[in-house]
């Protein structure tokens, strides 16, 4: 008996329809926008100062130069950014552990009841004005003005929210399963959350951990308020560049570069799980 062999056409490739082009091209248009002016700053910092002013502009510099690197060891550029790398990892650290410990708690035990969750995420539509004088008036009855614990407390504060919300919207797609398993073969909730749960939600905890270091790091508001000479960080640093003369627009830009380094490595190091992270955690509970 032979068998008798349907042989399926080959689908033909249909034509690229316009709106797909249509949608590239604005995408590429608005990456164009949004890339020009970081490229033509990063440009700016390895030009020689008579290219500022050339005309017609210089794309290129006509000679590579690090003369405004050197320029910020006066500048205190490199304080600004010792102290920025210091409270971003410090503040995203206590961000992620508490605010971890805090997402399993609501999604298993919904501590605070079912609509704290909500609660604490609404904390991000508060403006930062709104608490500026309280903050400032707190920390300095308390000794903590122009320190760099003040402004990590202030930055954990701001941002655990958002990462207990985060952990949490991930903890609640992990079945109960893997919680009773091991509370079966004797683990206590404390081992649950360090063997189980924590290894399950690394995504989510690295994505908000992310998230925490860069709002830190590139926060200027609370910064500039709460600090004075010793703790002053990067952009506050940048922000007295701006409006002064000319002859310090490569510094400048020389220390708008150094800025955006550790925001980019976060993002390249953490590209992956801040994705999986973002898409799994951002569910509705």
């Amino acid at each position: 008996m032979t068998a008798n062999i349907e042989v399926v056409p080959r689908r033909k490739r249909g034509r690229t329809k316009p709106s797909y082009v249509v949608g590239s091209l604005v995408l590429i248009a608005y990456g164009l926008f949004v890339i020009t002016p970081f490229l033509w700053t990063a440009t700016i910092a390895f030009k020689p100062p008579e290219d500022f002013v050339s005309i017609p502009p210089q794309i290129l510099p006509s000679e590579w130069t690090f003369v405004h690197f050197k320029a910020l060891d006066n500048l205190n550029a490199w304080a600004g950014l010792r102290n920025s790398l210091i409270v971003s990892m410090a503040s995203a650290t206590i961000s992620v552990v508490s605010g971890s410990i805090a997402g399993y708690a609501i999604a298993r035990y919904e501590t605070g009841g079912r609509n704290f969750s909500f609660w604490l995420i609404s904390q991000r539509l508060m403006p930062p004005l709104a608490i500026l004088v309280p903050t400032f008036l707190l920390l300095n009855i308390v000794g903590l003005v122009d320190s760099l614990i003040g402004l990590t407390l202030i930055y954990a504060v701001f941002t655990v929210t958002f990462t207990a919300w985060m952990v949490r919207s991930f903890f609640i797609m992990i079945p109960d399963d893997f919680d009773q398993a091991a509370r079966i073969d004797g683990a206590s909730r404390v081992q649950v959350l360090w063997h189980v749960m924590l290894p399950l939600g690394m995504p989510a905890i690295l994505a908000a951990g992310a998230f925490a270091f860069v709002v830190s790091f590139t926060e200027f508001l609370f910064a500039s308020i709460l600090t004075r000479t010793e703790s002053v960080t990067l952009p506050v640093v940048i922000s007295r560049m701006l409006g002064v003369q000319a002859s310090f627009i490569g510094p400048l830009a020389a220390m708008v570069l150094i800025s955006a380094i550790p925001a980019v490595l976060i993002g390249l190091l953490f590209y992956r799980h801040a994705v999986t992270g973002l898409s799994m955690g951002g569910v509705k509970g």
